[in-house]
């Protein structure tokens, strides 16, 4: 306990000493002058192009989408064959198993047609 509270008041101390010092000395007009060349440096005459974001999101979706169908068939099938060829107290597992199955289908499903449903109302 004693060697604890050494090595906790030796941290503290360079803490102390290793803090660093700063001088701020500018003005309230460069402060602004500076502020105003970050705002300004942001506006750009480059446009997004709104099709070629719909695009891409539309790929991204279809993938996301396409690899929740095959992750569910996949998982579904064996969960359905390991059913079929088990016994009793296995089919009471797999029963158990189900219920996060079908929760991660209606959340990994209900997220994507979310998804679908804002970027159609972000559309108009």
């Amino acid at each position: 306990m004693k060697k604890i509270k050494n090595i906790l008041i030796i941290i503290v101390i360079l803490m102390i000493l290793s803090t660093t010092t700063c001088y701020a000395s500018d003005t309230m007009d460069d402060i602004i002058h500076n502020a105003d060349d970050f705002i300004s440096s942001g506006h750009s005459d480059e446009t997004i192009d709104i099709n070629q974001v719909k695009d891409v999101s539309d790929l991204i979706y279809n993938t996301l989408f396409i690899i929740g169908v095959v992750v569910a068939v996949l998982i579904s099938a064996f969960l359905g064959i390991k059913f079929m060829t088990s016994g009793v107290e296995e089919q009471a597992k797999i029963k158990e198993a189900l219920i996060p199955f079908i929760i991660g289908c209606v959340v990994v499903f209900g997220s994507l047609t979310i998804w679908k449903i804002v970027l159609q109302i972000l559309e108009n």
